[in-house]
């Protein structure tokens, strides 16, 4: 089941990269194993996410979980608002995610050293989907990451 699961997402990640650039948004699909990536990882470039360093890059993928039950997968939205923060604006965006936290319906925004401002999500996935009813979880879960982190970007510029 491992394997055809491993498939299903695989084929959703190719059709959610299919739906970004046919709407003129650059999506890569990067293969596990690719530049050291543990699992495929859908890339999209986001324009319209306001970020310091110009566009937001998401990335949303499916991580092998060692804990998870075996009808449960996970898929997580990560989306880059900044590149890596100067000591001196760590404690500021750290505020600033102390107050919009709780305003966020899902996900929340967090500071990783070395990367930046994220913005991130993952929820638990039945795995016992179909390949139609996957990719409708999938792209109603990477429509809310995009529309919360684009609600809220801009109080982190």
């Amino acid at each position: 089941m491992r394997e055809d699961n491993n498939n299903k997402r695989r084929a959703v990640l190719e059709m959610m990269a299919a739906g970004f650039n046919s709407r003129e948004t650059t999506a890569t699909l990067i293969d596990k194993d690719a530049d050291g990536a543990v699992c495929d990882i859908l890339s999209v470039m986001h324009e319209n996410i306001a970020a310091k360093d110009g566009a937001a890059r998401g990335r949303y993928y499916f991580p092998e979980y060692d804990f998870a039950a075996d009808n449960v997968q996970y898929l997580t939205c990560a989306i880059e608002l900044s590149g890596p923060l100067a000591k001196k604006d760590v404690t500021a965006v750290n505020k600033t995610c102390g107050e919009v936290n709780p305003e966020l319906v899902c996900g929340a925004f967090m500071v990783y050293e070395g990367v930046g401002l994220v913005y991130e999500l993952t929820v638990p996935i039945i795995e016992t989907l179909s390949e139609g009813e996957l990719f409708e979880q999938v792209n109603i879960t990477i429509g809310n990451a995009i529309a919360m982190a684009g609600a809220y970007a801009e109080r982190f510029i």
